[in-house]
């Protein structure tokens, strides 16, 4: 698996250089202001979507980052090993070996001591279909 640390995962803390808790200027400045505003629909919450790098940021009513999401393009790692773009079986057997709290549906898995979950759209078609995107999220985000 590919080593990467620009967009490692520091559990309940951020990606890389992105902070939950920071706010929109502070995010803006960091990803060196490309990022496009989208409002939800269905909550108080909005993304500031990175579409270079794959990578939305989710932002609450506050405007402080809560959760951060990457798809193929994000390079997202954790403990430098990268998690979208491989086996879901195997993402998760080797998220497995840090946390225990796991819950699955039929689209993939939320390790909640982890504070990741991981998006696998075609899960329903076996534990080998690819990880299409990875979230880490605040404690106490999905409360």
């Amino acid at each position: 698996m590919q080593q990467s640390i620009e967009n490692e995962i520091n559990s309940y803390c951020g990606v890389g250089k992105i902070q939950f808790g920071m706010n929109e200027s502070q995010i803006y400045d960091i990803c060196e202001n490309k990022l496009e505003k989208r409002v939800s629909k269905y909550s108080d919450e909005y993304e500031l979507y990175w579409d270079d790098r794959g990578i939305d940021i989710v932002c609450n009513k506050e405007g402080k980052c809560v959760a951060i999401e990457g798809n193929i393009l994000s390079k997202i790692t954790y403990l430098g090993v990268e998690l979208v773009g491989k086996p879901y079986i195997e993402v998760k057997n080797y998220l497995l070996q840090f946390g225990k709290e796991i819950v699955e549906d039929e689209c993939g898995c939320t390790i909640y001591d982890l504070g990741i979950g991981l998006y696998v759209p075609t899960l329903k078609a076996g534990e080998d279909e690819e990880v299409e995107g990875v979230i880490a999220f605040v404690r106490g985000y999905y409360e």
